[in-house]
């Protein structure tokens, strides 16, 4: 809560500010679990707690001749705290515009009042991390008591309005704010630990526990729309089909522990020699399947070579001359007749060309490459 200088007002906005606050708390699990980029995001939010900002300062609760009580305060540390420094620098600027277009004596410290509130919002939020998304009790009690010390501005006023009996109402003016935090702070937490929730069940079920690699249904559900793109664009599509050689007898001489251990180092090898637009999964045991948009066949061999010899180099147990792993890489391009079944046809056989000619290679499926995209 904030006080100000301003006249009118009656109790019902007590009852008009909570109803606010809990819009405000609404629209802001709305927006953050609709997809949109960082930059929107956060522009959204700052313009939902500005608005709500500026609605509290509108519909003020009168507590004496001049003084009102409205909850801009809490909005302004809490964008801070959730919606990070862009929504806090767009909430703040509505609700600076809205003060000093309303005027009065008071207003330069409804200024500062107003920037401290969010400064204290984001300064906390950068010191005290969110836990699962949100802020538990303790944390949350802290920001509450944090946020709260802004009210110490007010007794700035005096300088302004002479006869002002507000050094008074700041004991409340704390009270209020510390109790609105915590109250709002908690609705806005369980959003997002709600949210935090659902993107960790969406990541479980899209990536393979062991390689944190896509799963083999996001593969399947993912080619259908990368192939019907390029094939409108009229641009390749590569597979490379990747299989670590002997990898039941690293299991059976090291042990299930050594050889999971392992492959994780291949598929984060694999996922270091990629590119940001391809698409890598594990596709069963030890094979793993990266999905390249827009790589023509002699690129798509240039980076499984890239690939084969990093982990042939990288990748060991103990030492590299008693245990290294290598793979075998089949590479197969499409440039017109875009289709994943064939495709991945091609390279599976390419694999086994590759394995047969003595493993730890890159083949391939046609000696005639494509020409660079």
């Amino acid at each position: 809560m904030m006080l100000a200088f301003m006249p009118g007002g009656d109790h019902l906005a007590l009852v008009h500010g909570v109803a606010m606050l809990a819009l405000v708390t609404l629209t802001y699990g709305f927006m953050i679990r609709a997809p949109a980029s960082v930059l929107s995001r956060g522009i959204a939010i700052g313009l939902t707690f500005g608005s709500g900002a500026v609605l509290a300062m509108v519909d003020p609760l009168k507590i004496d001749p001049g003084i009102i009580l409205d909850g801009r305060g809490v909005i302004l540390v809490l964008v801070g705290a959730f919606g990070g420094p862009l929504a806090a620098g767009v909430a703040s600027a509505c609700a600076l515009v809205y003060r000093i277009w309303l005027g009065g004596a008071g207003m330069p410290v409804g200024v500062l009042t107003i920037m401290a509130a969010a400064a204290t919002g984001v300064i906390f939020a950068n010191f005290v991390p969110r836990i699962q998304g949100g802020y538990d009790m303790k944390r949350l009690s802290a920001l509450a008591a944090v946020g709260s010390v802004h009210s110490i501005f007010l007794a700035l006023v005096p300088l302004f309005v002479t006869g002002s009996s507000i050094l008074a109402t700041i004991p409340l003016h704390m009270i209020m704010n510390f109790l609105g935090i915590l109250v709002l702070g908690h609705f806005l937490s369980s959003e997002e630990n709600r949210r935090h929730a659902i993107r960790l069940l969406q990541r479980e079920a899209e990536t393979d526990p062991l390689t944190g690699l896509l799963n083999r249904r996001v593969l399947d559900r993912s080619t259908e729309v990368l192939f019907d793109h390029c094939r409108r664009a009229g641009r390749p599509v590569s597979l490379l089909m990747i299989d670590v050689d002997r990898f039941k007898v690293i299991n059976d001489r090291w042990g299930h522990s050594v050889g999971d251990r392992m492959l994780r180092q291949v598929a984060d090898t694999v996922r270091a020699n990629s590119r940001s637009n391809d698409i890598i999964a594990r596709y069963g045991g030890e094979e793993i399947v990266m999905l390249m948009p827009d790589a023509s066949g002699n690129f798509a061999v240039e980076i499984a070579e890239r690939i084969r010899s990093a982990i042939d180099t990288d990748v060991f147990h103990l030492s590299r001359d008693i245990a290294n792993v290598t793979v075998s890489i089949g590479v197969a391009t499409a440039c017109e007749n875009h289709d994943f079944g064939k495709l991945f046809v091609e390279a599976d056989s390419a694999v086994y060309r590759a394995k047969a000619f003595g493993r730890n290679q890159v083949i391939p499926f046609s000696g005639l490459l494509p020409a660079a995209a």
